[in-house]
């Protein structure tokens, strides 16, 4: 059957067709994008199901209890008309929720016994560090306002409010924490001698020109948080050396042709 003729959705009248439903979205740059994290999930999902990882019923009633809690589904009938709404079967639910905690699981057993040897081996890339920032689009501008916080004493705080470009100029330049491994060389290169109160820059990036003052300066510590932040890192390089022996295609697109 060809996609034309496939009606993927309807408003009295007026039809959609699945091929231009998916013309639309890959025209939006959305469907490629789309198609690669199915195929991720997918190859994620199988590499859980070989390593024997299961979802117990326990884990499943909580996660579905953490779910209606945050959509205040507090009754069952509220509950039912959610899936109804949404067009949603219990099972379809229940399937969802244990891919979810499936794929929650998956990073730290395949690498998480990394996670403390890599933290001893490069304790450093795991400071936290909190600023602020004030992000200018001109090299003379970001000048003339580290000159003024510097020598003149202007509170970094206010300037980030009246000219930065960055988000966080909303919040009077407050920025952070961020981990020292996850700066770009030119920032850790400027942290080297930094301490609370050190003024860094202008630095130089794709966005503009950044001022950086330095308020907290967080030594490592093998936390919770930082064994969260390294497994990330690892899983995310495990997953791109199996992903990139096998390269991508979707075939779905020569469809729209």
């Amino acid at each position: 059957m060809e996609i034309s003729t496939i009606t993927a959705a309807r408003h009295g009248d007026v039809a959609v067709s699945l091929r231009e439903y998916l013309l639309r979205e890959h025209r939006r740059g959305q469907l490629l994008p789309r198609l690669n994290e199915s195929v991720r999930e997918a190859f994620l999902l199988d590499q859980a199901q070989k390593l024997g990882l299961r979802v117990e019923n326990a884990e499943l009633q909580k996660a579905a209890d953490v779910f209606r809690r945050r959509r205040s589904l507090h009754t069952a009938s509220a509950a039912t008309a959610w899936l109804a709404q949404n067009r949603l079967s219990t099972l379809d639910f229940e399937a969802s929720l244990e891919r979810t905690l499936l794929l929650q699981k998956l990073p730290a057993h395949v690498v998480g016994a990394e996670a403390k040897l890599h933290f001893q081996q490069e304790p450093g890339l795991y400071d936290r560090i909190r600023w602020r920032r004030i992000l200018a689009t001109r090299e003379d501008l970001a000048q003339e306002i580290a000159i003024q916080v510097a020598e003149e004493g202007g509170d970094f705080g206010e300037l980030a409010r009246r000219h930065s470009q960055h988000p966080s100029a909303s919040n009077a330049g407050r920025d952070g924490p961020h981990w020292r491994g996850h700066l770009s060389q030119a920032i850790r290169a400027n942290l080297v001698d930094a301490e609370p109160g050190s003024l860094l820059g202008p630095i130089a990036a794709a966005d503009g020109y950044h001022l950086f003052q330095i308020e907290e300066i967080q030594p490592a510590t093998y936390d919770d948080a930082t064994a969260a932040c390294i497994v990330r890192e690892r899983f995310a390089i495990w997953l791109d050396e199996r992903l990139s022996k096998a390269p991508f295609a979707a075939p779905l697109l020569e469809l729209l042709t």
